[in-house]
């Protein structure tokens, strides 16, 4: 029940400190509903020509390995078919060792905060 309660706290922001540049944060647990709402926020970005995104992982508690997942899914719709970019930040250690141990990382580069991260894409 209180995982239940925690999933459903699931919350997205957008915020774009650099014209152009979408800061995309979520606080709570990332797995398969969250998943699927970054997912439905980030792909309309990409189909608008924002192809260039910062993801801010500094609220986001716990990932579980369907948040991998996507995670994982949207960074290949950014390389891939979009040809732009990702830049994760707000990253820990664990969440570091994860990233890394899942693949992630290195194929999206980490900045030391958003504001880093926003001048990493310009």
């Amino acid at each position: 029940l209180l995982l239940e309660a925690v999933m459903e706290s699931f919350e997205i922001s957008v915020k774009e400190i650099v014209p152009g540049i979408p800061v995309v944060g979520f606080k709570c647990y990332l797995a398969g509903n969250g998943g699927e709402k970054l997912k439905e926020t980030i792909v309309p970005m990409l189909k608008s020509g924002k192809i260039n995104i910062v993801i801010n992982l500094a609220e986001c508690k716990t990932i579980s390995s369907v948040g991998i997942a996507a995670l994982l899914e949207i960074l290949m719709l950014i390389l891939d078919d979009f040809k732009g970019e990702m830049v994760l930040t707000g990253l820990d250690k664990s969440k570091t060792v994860f990233l890394e141990m899942t693949g992630i990382l290195p194929l999206a580069p980490t900045a030391a905060n958003v504001e880093d991260a926003c001048k990493m894409l310009e």
